[in-house]
Formats: C-alpha cells, structure tokens, sequence
C-alpha cells in the first residue's frame, strides 16, 4: 500500500479574495476615485482595505447629496454603492460578509454626522441593515 503525504494547505474563500474585484465590477467609476486611487497597490488586493474605500466614498457621495452637490454620475455611483452593498451581503460567503460588516461599521460609525448614518440605514435592504446593527451590538 503506497501513502501520499498531503501539503499542508489553508482553504481561502475565492469570493472573498475576489471581493476587490467584485466591487470594482458592481460599482462603476469607483477606479477612478480619490478613495481608491489612494489605496497603494498592495492595499488594492485586501478586501477590507477596498471596502473601506468605498464606504468613504459612499459618506462622501451622501454629504454633497445633502449639500445638493451630487451631479447626474456621482448620483448613479451612489445608489450603485448601495445596490452593491445590499447584494454582496447576501451572498453566502461569511468572510464576504465580514469583510463588508466590519468595514461599514468602522467606516459608517465613526462619521462626525449621525444623520448620514441614519439616512443610509434607511436606504440599505434588510440584511444590510442586520449586519451593521449585529455589529453595533
């Protein structure tokens, strides 16, 4: 009887180290942003580096949407952000949902103005809304 010995291996979630790309795909225009155009390279490849990324750019969007400064594009990038969020959060991936939860929450929670908080919470779906209050809690 012959033996073969095994690697030792780690298993890692192909949609979470996609999770940079997928965003990138879900949200169009978001390359070219200052958010994500000061991620150095390295940063670029770390999911919770990008996700935090665009939740600055999300607060960013919000507060010219109040300021009543959002143009036509930065409009459609803003609901693209939230349509991105609300369908990656749903995906099975627990690591993809991680990745999101801890970067809105860090990200959304520590902005100066609790009524942007507030407003976006309206606007996520339901399971957005049970990730960041489960990480709140």
């Amino acid at each position: 009887m012959t033996t073969t010995a095994m690697p030792n291996f780690i298993l890692v979630s192909p949609e979470y180290e996609r999770l940079p790309d997928l965003l990138l795909d879900e949200v169009e225009g978001f390359a070219a942003t200052a958010e994500y155009t000061a991620l150095s390279g390295d940063q670029r490849r770390v999911p919770e580096a990008v996700c935090a990324a665009l939740m600055r750019l999300l607060l960013r969007l919000r507060r010219a949407e109040q300021a009543g400064r959002l143009g036509g594009r930065e409009r459609a990038m803003l609901a693209d952000i939230i349509r991105a969020i609300d369908k990656l959060v749903s995906r099975p991936e627990v690591s993809v949902r991680n990745a999101l939860g801890s970067a809105m929450f860090e990200t959304l929670t520590a902005a100066e103005d609790r009524g942007v908080l507030q407003e976006l919470m309206r606007r996520f779906g339901i399971r957005t809304r049970r990730i960041l209050d489960r990480w709140a809690a």
